[in-house]
């Protein structure tokens, strides 16, 4: 049986950006942009084709733009990614790479991932702009939290810049298992990864990381902001440029940096 649901839209750019702030809301949560088209991924069981293309009709920019759906099993999946997925090469320091690409060249951070339909490759530009602005700090004896883990690469990554300790949830169970799989990729052992949200988490933590989307953020923010110590960061992407001033509302006063790969917005916000 079918795992999964892709919904191919040919749309422009601007249609494209849209149409993923809208499906975000619809069970959607995996999105790729290629060759004028917009490709969504989500859940079998958490999407409804009627719903999506009633949304198609009502909304004016989605109304008449050509479509597809198609069903998705893992294995399918997997194989399509190990076939298109390409090395990743942040700032020119961080390498991101599967089990399957050979190794020419090392860089000061190296990860290897696999993406197991876990979001969180390096190739979406939201998860390339954290990992940019993370390599700007210091990592030393940090205690991390990593919200809606995916392929955990984030979490990875600030251990292996020197984070003392990382935890991470997710409410997907193959995230969950994925992430713990590209945690000993990576020789890392002592990554605990839960399946659930946010009430998972106890104590306060330095740094926060959120690459998830921005009606999650929006919801979310008080929960990490209880979690994070009085002087900590999060790092925040998934959004628009344009986003940033909703989620800024939710946020107190504090010193922000910014990473844009315009239309995508990374954030590191510190209290």
């Amino acid at each position: 049986m079918p795992d999964f649901l892709e919904l191919t839209i040919t749309a422009n750019s601007q249609q494209r950006e849209l149409a993923v702030a809208m499906l975000a809301d619809f069970g959607f949560d995996i999105f790729e942009e290629k060759d004028g088209q917009l490709i969504a991924c989500g859940s079998i069981q958490s999407i409804s084709t009627n719903e999506v293309e009633a949304l198609m009709v009502e909304i004016p920019f989605l109304n008449g733009l050509p479509f597809s759906w198609r069903e998705v099993e893992k294995e399918n999946w997997n194989a399509q990614w190990e076939s298109q997925f390409e090395p990743v090469l942040v700032d020119d320091r961080c390498y991101i790479y599967a089990p399957f690409h050979p190794i020419e060249k090392n860089y000061p951070l190296m990860l290897e991932i696999m993406p197991q339909m876990s979001f969180g490759t390096g190739h979406h530009p939201t998860t390339a702009g954290i990992i940019s602005l993370m390599m700007k700090e210091s990592w030393e004896g940090k205690r991390v939290l990593d919200a809606g883990t995916g392929t955990g690469i984030l979490a990875i990554a600030a251990r292996k810049l020197g984070a003392g300790s990382i935890f991470g949830y997710d409410i997907d169970p193959w995230s969950v298992e994925n992430g713990k799989e590209n945690a000993l990729r990576n020789g890392i052992a002592d990554f605990e990864i839960v399946l659930g949200g946010s009430e998972t988490a106890s104590g306060k933590f330095d740094v926060i990381l959120a690459n998830i989307n921005r009606n999650v953020l929006i919801d979310q923010i008080p929960a990490y902001l209880n979690l994070l110590q009085s002087n900590g960061s999060i790092y925040f992407s998934g959004f628009y440029q344009h986003d940033w001033k909703e989620l800024e509302k939710l946020l107190p006063s504090g010193k922000v940096e910014f990473q844009l790969n315009e239309p995508w917005l990374a954030v590191k916000y510190t209290v």
